[in-house]
């Protein structure tokens, strides 16, 4: 299910010639991943930004210490300013999806969705969503699966505007 919803991203971005950029924790980069999978994609991929640990959330995408501090690395204000910190940061990206997430214990990944309008960039969607796969590995394809998911809806949302 999972190259659906990939296929579908990658063919939203190219019939409306945009681009997208990632900020990836939990998922470690396989986001990014399957969507380089696509053959073309490479014009409407920017890249992904993988800052597992909270010093490079800080230092890579502009997170600062005192969200981090007051709020855990794996939360709903670190992952919007994550959303906007590589949106920031990839200027030739339109849109941009961050996730951060728990894969042991409590199974839960949160997902946010920045947009870039002109010069103006905002988070237009964030959610929890707990995951239910059994393994590790399940769970962060499952975590993936999400953002592309959710990534989709936003484009076909703003196509809608």
């Amino acid at each position: 299910m999972i190259e659906s919803t990939r296929d579908e991203l990658a063919e939203l971005l190219m019939q409306r010639e945009e681009k997208v950029v990632f900020a990836e924790s939990c998922t470690g980069g396989l986001v990014a991943a399957t969507m380089a999978q696509v053959n073309g994609v490479s014009n409407h991929l920017c890249g992904s930004a993988v800052t597992y640990r909270p010093d490079l959330k800080q230092h890579w995408l502009a997170v600062d210490a005192e969200s981090i501090e007051a709020h855990t690395c794996e939360s709903r204000e670190v992952v919007e300013l994550m959303a906007r910190g590589v949106l920031e940061r990839a200027l030739e990206a339109n849109w941009a999806a961050a996730v951060v997430g728990h894969l042991t214990g409590e199974c839960f990944a949160w997902v946010a969705i920045g947009h870039r309008r002109a010069e103006t960039i905002q988070v237009v969607a964030c959610a929890r969503y707990e995951l239910r796969a059994k393994s590790r590995v399940a769970r962060q394809a499952e975590a993936a699966e999400i953002v592309l998911r959710d990534l989709v809806s936003c484009l076909r949302q703003s196509t809608d505007d």
